[in-house]
């Protein structure tokens, strides 16, 4: 099942197992946590973006005072990375072909065709 929220201000929002969202709006201050099974799709970021073990975020777009966190067994990837964003990639955290429009990309992980 394919969903689509806005996370406001406060608020923790987890996409679980088996749930997929496309086109999700995190606004300043809330929390998108992706957990193992849970996939994102075209999100639009400028709050925070946990992506946990076993999940996966695909086509983020990070935007200023936005940040994407992928975790230890998490994967990223297409993610876009504009001025005052900021992505950071854990030990064993994957992203894939970011691309990085005057925002900050960190990584501790493994980082492809960046």
């Amino acid at each position: 099942m394919s969903t689509s929220v806005t996370v406001i201000s406060g608020e923790i929002y987890p996409v679980s197992s088996g749930q997929t969202d496309t086109g999700d709006i995190v606004l300043s201050g809330g929390t998108l946590d992706v957990l193992a099974g849970g996939t994102i799709i075209d999100t639009a970021d400028s709050g925070t973006v946990n992506v946990s073990s076993g999940g996966t975020a695909s086509g983020t777009t990070v935007s200023s005072g936005g940040v994407e966190d992928a975790l230890s067994g998490g994967t990223a990837s297409n993610t876009t990375i504009f001025t005052g964003g900021v992505e950071t990639v854990s030990a064993s955290g994957i992203d894939q072909s970011a691309k990085i429009s005057g925002g900050s990309q960190y990584s501790m992980g493994w980082l492809g065709a960046t």
